[in-house]
């Protein structure tokens, strides 16, 4: 297994979703894949070559606002 250290991280592309309240009954995946989407068009490349995703996400206390 390759370890960290013995990788290059290259990040292609960046994105997150607006701060606000979603009253449309969207979910976490929806907001995730919005995130992806956009993401994938700043990097300007195939989602096959991805090797990995991170995905950070707020406390569920901001969700109920």
């Amino acid at each position: 297994m390759t370890s960290i250290d013995d990788s290059k991280v290259i990040v292609t592309g960046a994105a997150q979703t607006g701060f606000n309240r979603r009253k449309d009954n969207s979910s976490f995946r929806d907001w995730a894949a919005q995130a992806f989407d956009a993401a994938l068009g700043m990097a300007g490349i195939d989602p096959a070559e991805i090797d990995a995703l991170f995905v950070a996400s707020e406390s569920d206390i901001f969700s109920l606002q």
